[in-house]
């Protein structure tokens, strides 16, 4: 047993380290460079450490105003620990999310373990999670997301250890504490969240044999533990106009139902219904779900392409082995629950909204590949055989990590570039170089190489690159409506080339959707700023 049991934590700890590798490898430059969401946070982190407001001179706000968007401030919040530990670094606004990543495959294992009381299977799952597209690229970037995944997976670990063990007891509480957190801490565990403790207690009731005391007992705990994020819900203007500006009346798409049905609760439930069918598109999946590239089906989806048919087989086997149909039936209302988020925003898809349903997915795959194991390693051909297979297996998931791992650390930033804003860290550098040498300097962020695309963090780059106090940007004129923005000499606003053409001792910084280019005196461009692909992207002009 004990033989077992060291045989069980050493295959985890290389896990672990194998997928602390996968997250934490050269984390400060892959991706390339921070995209307006990461610096906008690792600015207003410093703005906050330092003088608790953000940039705006708001105290302490639960939901940033940022570009606009109104980011909720959780991730930001917890990322003051990395800050204070290893300072005002580019990387230190992704040390959380690969941080609760690792801590992902751990608590998989604990999760899949006491769940299935298997240890193999718990192990694969592991494995999976450690590699696959989704939990390694949400891990790799500022994303709220995978610290709830994090947190539902320890919390639904606790709660079934405490109802298996019949009766009321600590580990019911903790579990019900650590899921509720995940509702602080990403908007989408709001609705799953709820819905999964109601799915939980009504499989696990009758195991737990917990009477009616008990159950008071524990609604009035969940209730105390939500009463905070209502009130903070419906009295916070800015996490409502969040909530609002993503939701699913924001989708063109509702406005044409309405008018052809002419029956608004209707239209409502039938677009919901054909989002929500959409999120299980296969395509999506295992092709194209991360878009990653401008290559539709030279993409990565959030699992593996191999993926697919370990999904199809664990399907089979949870439905021949007796032994772990109850598992596979709670994993799949589980992910049932987990794609409901998605499916209710303006987007067609929302993967980030989505990510725990992923996990769950791969925990699923977990029981094709054990299965498909358990059956070569109990065949009737020879071991040399055997380990071929094996081999063979091993080689497509490494086939498959290899492809997504080029794909984003190099396909990636080379396509997408423009979307991360990768320009506008050198513009900035540039920008501060030449700060003494004009009267004003003016940026305009509309740039892009088929059509013009606005970089909404134009000011958190040049704040964040000029090493400048947040108590001084506090100061300066920042409006968010207009995009109009001064930080000292420096105007973020739209270029007019009819009069800003005749301004004198001035440094224009602007795309060929601004400034016409090809009729300029060619003596008056003195730097060219290109995206990552050397595409030109935009223009230093001196009048």
């Amino acid at each position: 047993m004990l033989e077992t049991m060291n045989k069980q934590i050493l295959i985890l700890l290389l896990i672990i380290i194998f997928g602390s590798f996968l997250r934490f490898y050269r984390l400060d430059n892959i991706p390339v460079q921070l995209n307006h969401d990461e610096i906008s946070q690792l600015y207003d982190l410093k703005s906050i450490v330092g003088t608790g407001k953000d940039i705006y001179g708001n105290s302490y706000p639960l939901a940033f105003p940022s570009t606009g968007d109104y980011k909720p401030g959780h991730y930001i919040y917890i990322s003051m620990i990395p800050y204070l530990l290893f300072g005002d670094q580019e990387v230190t606004i992704r040390i959380a999310a690969a941080f609760f990543g690792i801590l992902t495959i751990l608590g998989t294992f604990l999760f899949v373990k006491i769940l299935t009381k298997n240890w193999h299977v718990a192990l694969l799952a592991s494995f999976l999670i450690a590699i696959t597209p989704s939990e390694i690229f949400y891990s790799r970037k500022s994303f709220e997301s995978i610290i709830g995944v994090c947190l539902n997976l320890f919390g639904l670990f606790y709660l079934i250890k405490g109802l298996t063990l019949r009766g009321l007891n600590a580990f019911i509480y903790i579990g019900i504490l650590i899921m509720t957190l995940a509702m602080y801490v990403y908007t989408s565990y709001v609705i799953t969240v709820p819905l999964t403790l109601l799915l939980i207690f009504f499989i696990y009731w009758k195991k737990a044999n917990l009477n009616r005391n008990s159950f008071f007992r524990i609604v009035t705990l969940w209730l105390i533990c939500i009463f905070p994020l209502i009130f903070i819900t419906f009295t916070n203007n800015d996490l409502r106009f969040r909530a609002s500006s993503v939701f699913l009346t924001q989708d063109p798409n509702l406005g044409k139902l309405i008018g052809l049905t002419h029956n608004p609760l209707k239209a409502y439930f039938d677009l919901v219904f054909v989002k929500y069918l959409n999120q299980f598109n296969p395509v999506f999946l295992f092709v194209n779900g991360l878009s990653l590239t401008n290559q539709t089906m030279l993409d990565s989806g959030p699992l593996m392409i191999v993926q697919f048919p370990l999904i199809i087989m664990s399907f089979i086997f949870l439905f021949l082995y007796k032994e772990f149909l109850f598992q596979g039936k709670f994993l799949f209302f589980l992910i049932l629950i987990a794609m409901i988020p998605s499916s209710i925003t303006f987007d067609d898809f929302s993967p980030h909204r989505s990510v725990f349903a992923f996990t769950l997915f791969s925990i699923i795959s977990a029981f094709g590949l054990y299965w498909l194991i358990h059956v070569i390693i109990t065949s009737e051909l020879n071991k040399l055989f055997q380990s071929v297979l094996l081999g063979i297996i091993m080689l497509i998931l490494t086939l498959n990590l290899t492809y997504f791992i080029r794909i984003y650390a190099f396909s990636y930033p080379y396509e997408k570039s423009q979307y991360i804003e990768y320009p506008f860290k050198e513009v900035s550098q540039y920008i501060w170089s030449q700060y003494g040498n004009f009267d004003n300097i003016i940026f305009d962020p509309k740039f892009g190489t088929i059509q013009p695309f606005v970089g909404v963090g134009a000011q958190y780059y040049i704040a964040y690159y000029g090493n400048l106090e947040p108590i001084f940007v506090q100061s300066e004129y920042l409006d968010l409506k207009d995009r109009q923005m001064s930080i000292g000499k420096i105007k973020i606003r739209q270029i007019y080339w009819p009069n800003d053409k005749n301004l004198k001792n001035i440094l224009i910084i602007g795309s060929k959707w601004t400034i016409p280019i090809n009729e300029l005196d060619k003596a008056k461009i003195i730097h060219e700023f290109a995206l990552y692909d050397g595409q030109p992207a935009l223009y230093a002009i001196k009048l």
